[in-house]
């Protein structure tokens, strides 16, 4: 990681990385709240020191795992948790430092362990709904070499999106590799095997196309909460406003998302981590956005110990 890199994550999960510390900070208040016998110490030096350590691991993952969403959200949780568990045994007089400490990780853990699942189980559990989202952004890219790249096409490669050949019903289908850890490849985030025999990510059909603007439905696997199919109209328009700089709207409409997945769309800055993705392909130069890093998360990371060490079986 790079300091470019480093900055970049710091800026584009700044809402993410800011719920978390405000997280941490009502669990050190909460711990100060319920406890007279201050357990961080006299003063405020305690609590500030705490609460900076805790918040200094926080962004520490952050950068280490920006595509760990889960882990970030489930972090300041359960150390929140475990600060007030800690003052409250604290303030109770029983047992020793050892003792304490030992609950207070079991309940770090434990807190870790279920705000992860219910925050992953959530996603799913949400009914998704139609969204409209329009977004507007300006880009030192021609407009045509934005087109050549963001534009759908069939038969191409762009970045991490393989588009197959048009089946006689318009669809376009789609592959992602993504270098993602999973079972299948013992939590390792290596890059995907590029291969047409899985089944497609997503199809789409190109409704209308234009030199500078192009209407696309995409059509996802699964359906909605009503049983409607998952998907997408896209209309894409960019305005050239120099030799070497655009001005791109995109106005969309689905029912892909629910409340949990706008939020987090939000949380880390989705939109603008995809326009720097294009700018910088379009420029031929690394890129420091998150979507094209590898996936790899803490908690995949934690499974590919386990893995490595024999104590689990990766299926």
């Amino acid at each position: 990681m790079t300091q470019q890199d480093a900055l970049y994550r710091l800026i584009t999960l700044r809402r993410l990385t800011a719920l978390g510390v405000l997280t941490i900070a009502l669990g050190v208040w909460g711990a100060q709240a319920i406890s007279g016998a201050q357990p961080f110490g006299s003063g405020v030096n305690g609590p500030l020191m705490v609460f900076g350590i805790c918040s200094g691991l926080l962004v520490w993952h952050n950068l280490i795992y920006p595509s760990g969403w889960i882990e970030a959200l489930a972090l300041p949780i359960a150390t929140s948790l475990s600060l007030v568990a800690y003052a409250a045994m604290f303030a109770s007089g029983g047992g020793t430092f050892l003792l304490i400490a030992l609950c207070t990780a079991v309940v770090f853990c434990a807190g870790f362990l279920a705000a992860a699942g219910l925050l992953s189980a959530s996603f799913g559990m949400i009914p998704k709904g139609e969204v409209q989202r329009v977004m507007q952004v300006h880009l030192d890219v021609s407009a045509d070499a934005f087109a050549a790249w963001a534009f759908e096409t069939p038969e191409a490669t762009k970045g991490a999106r393989r588009a197959g050949a048009m089946n006689a019903q318009g669809l376009i289908p789609v592959w992602l590799d993504i270098c993602a850890p999973t079972e299948a490849n013992g939590f390792v985030p290596t890059a995907p095997a590029a291969s047409y025999h899985r089944t497609p990510d997503y199809y789409f059909r190109i409704m209308e196309d234009g030199p500078r603007y192009q209407i696309v439905q995409t059509i996802m696997p699964g359906v909605d909460h009503k049983g409607e199919p998952l998907t997408s109209m896209t209309h894409f328009s960019v305005t050239e406003t120099g030799p070497q700089s655009c001005f791109v709207t995109e106005r969309e409409v689905h029912n892909l998302w629910n409340f949990h997945t706008y939020l987090l769309a939000w949380l880390q800055n989705d939109s603008a981590d995809y326009y720097r993705e294009i700018r910088d392909a379009i420029h031929g130069c690394d890129s420091p956005a998150i979507r094209v890093q590898s996936r790899d998360t803490l908690l995949a990371g934690l499974a590919r110990y386990f893995v490595e060490q024999g104590l689990a079986d990766p299926s």
